[in-house]
C-alpha cells in the first residue's frame, strides 16, 4: 500500500506499515519529474506517481490542492507546478 494524502494541516505518506506526516511548512518545493510529482519535504523526496491519477484533470486538481497549502516561498520554488496547476 502506498498513498500520499493532503489535509489542511499537512502531507501524509503511507507506505505499508510506515506512516509519516509533515506540516505544510516543511514542504519546500513541488515539482514534476518523469512519472512522478515530488514533494520536497525538508530535503526528503516524497513521491506521488502520476499513474495514481485517472486522467489529467484529476492530476491537475491534486496539484492545485497541494499548491493551495504551500508557503509562498515553496510556491516560488515550484514554478513548474504553478504553471501546470494554472494553465
Amino acid at each position: 500500500q502506498y498513498d500520499l494524502c493532503l489535509s489542511e494541516t499537512g502531507l501524509t505518506l503511507i507506505c505499508g506499515k510506515i506512516q509519516k506526516t509533515a506540516d505544510w511548512t516543511a514542504v519546500t518545493e513541488l515539482f514534476k519529474t518523469k512519472g512522478y510529482w515530488i514533494f520536497l519535504v525538508q530535503m526528503e523526496p516524497w513521491f506521488a506517481p502520476i499513474r495514481f491519477f485517472a486522467n489529467g484533470d484529476e492530476e491537475r486538481a491534486f496539484v492545485q490542492a497541494a499548491l493551495g497549502h504551500l508557503t509562498e516561498g515553496a510556491k516560488s520554488r515550484s514554478a513548474s507546478a504553478v504553471a501546470f496547476g494554472h494553465p
